[in-house]
C-alpha cells in the first residue's frame, strides 16, 4: 500500500509505502479470531440443539420402538406413556385415543363376525360366500364338513371348495354333479354375480357310495358377490320316489279293479236281461210262486212282481217303475 503528499513550500513530493499484509494484519487478526468463535459457537448450539431434540424426541423413538415391537409380536396395541404435558405428550394422547376407538370397533367387528359365524354354523344347509369374481372368502362349518366327506384324500377338502379358491372352477371338474347340471350351476351363478338374474336354484344329485343323495342349489347375490347355499333334499326326493312307486302300484290296481267292475257288471246285465225275459215269460203265463213263507202272484205288472220281489228280500224299490231302474239303483 503507498500515499503520496506533494509539499509545495519544499516542492518535494512524500510517498509512504506500506507492505500490504502488514497493513491487513489487524484486519485478518480479527477475521481468524471471528471464525474460532464462530466455530466454537457453532458447536456448542450443534450440541445444545443436538441435546435438546434427543431429550424432546425420545418419547417419540420410545413410541416408534414400542409400535414396532407390537407390529411384529402381532399383539393388540396398546396404550402409549405420555411423557409430559406438551406438543408431543399432546400427540401421544391423541394416538392412544385413536387406538381407544380403533380397539372398540375391532372388537364390535369381532363380535359381530362370530355373531354372523354363529348364525351360519346353526345353519344345516351348506354355505358358501363368493366375492364378485367367485372366489370363496367364507363357509360354515356343515360346507367343510362336506367338501372333506365329499374328497378322495383322506383328511383334505375336495378340490375348490376351500376359501381362497375359485368355485366357478369346480363347475369346470364336476365329478359327480354331472356335466350338464354342472355347468347350468355355473351359467346360473355367473349370471347372478353379473346381475343379469336376481337369484338362481338347481336340483342335482350328488350321489355317494352306499348313498343316494340330491342336493337343492341357490345363489343370492350380495353388494359384492353371491351367497351358494346347498340344502340336502335327499328325503325329500326318496318319499318323492317311493310316492310315485304308490302311484303307479294304486294305478294299477285301480286298473284291475275297474276291469275287475267291468266285467262284474257285464255279467249283471246279462242275469237282468235274462231276469226281465224270464219275468215277462212268467207274465205272460200266469202263476203264483211260492218263496219261504211268502207268496207271489206272477200274474201281475212287472213293477207289482218287482215290489213283491224286493219286500221279500226286505229291499225298497223306492217307487222304482222299471227292473232296470231297480237294478241299476242296487248294483254298484
Amino acid at each position: 500500500m503507498a500515499s503520496v503528499k506533494g509539499i509545495a513550500v519544499a516542492d518535494w513530493v512524500l510517498g509512504i509505502t506500506v507492505p500490504t499484509a502488514e497493513a491487513h494484519a489487524p484486519v485478518n487478526d480479527i477475521r481468524q479470531n471471528f471464525i474460532w468463535v464462530t466455530l466454537l459457537l457453532t458447536l456448542v448450539a450443534s450440541g445444545f440443539t443436538w441435546w435438546m431434540l434427543r431429550r424432546e424426541l425420545s418419547p417419540l423413538l420410545t413410541t416408534a420402538k414400542l409400535l414396532a415391537q407390537t407390529a411384529q409380536s402381532n399383539t393388540p396395541p396398546l396404550a402409549l406413556p405420555v411423557t409430559g404435558q406438551n406438543e408431543i405428550g399432546e400427540l401421544v394422547g391423541g394416538f392412544n385415543q385413536l387406538l381407544h376407538i380403533l380397539g372398540q370397533r375391532e372388537a364390535e367387528l369381532l363380535q359381530s363376525e362370530a355373531f354372523k359365524s354363529a348364525i351360519l354354523n346353526a345353519m344345516s344347509s351348506h354355505i358358501a360366500v363368493l366375492d364378485h369374481n367367485g372366489v370363496i372368502v367364507a363357509v360354515n362349518d356343515r360346507w367343510s364338513s362336506l367338501a372333506m366327506d365329499n374328497s378322495n384324500l383322506p383328511g383334505h377338502a375336495a378340490p375348490h371348495t376351500s376359501i381362497g379358491v375359485n368355485y366357478l372352477d369346480m363347475c369346470h371338474c364336476p365329478g359327480d354333479i354331472g356335466e350338464s347340471s354342472a355347468q347350468t350351476a355355473h351359467n346360473g351363478i355367473l349370471q347372478v354375480l353379473q346381475g343379469k338374474l336376481p337369484s338362481f336354484s338347481l336340483d342335482y344329485p350328488c350321489h355317494a357310495p352306499g348313498e343316494q343323495r340330491w342336493f337343492h342349489l341357490t345363489a343370492t347375490p350380495l353388494e359384492s358377490g353371491v351367497v351358494v347355499v346347498h340344502t340336502n333334499i335327499s328325503e325329500q326326493k326318496l318319499n318323492q320316489i317311493q310316492l310315485a312307486r304308490y302311484r303307479d302300484h294304486l294305478e294299477d290296481m285301480v286298473a284291475q279293479q275297474t276291469d275287475s267292475l267291468e266285467h262284474s257288471n257285464a255279467a249283471l246285465r246279462d242275469n237282468e236281461a235274462k231276469l226281465y225275459k224270464s219275468a215277462q215269460l212268467l207274465e205272460q203265463t200266469g202263476a203264483v210262486a211260492k218263496v219261504g213263507g211268502w207268496e207271489i202272484d206272477l200274474n201281475t205288472t212287472m213293477v207289482d212282481w218287482t215290489t213283491q220281489v224286493f219286500r221279500i228280500f226286505e229291499l225298497e224299490p223306492c217307487g222304482l217303475q222299471s227292473v232296470d231302474q231297480a237294478s241299476s239303483q242296487y248294483l254298484p
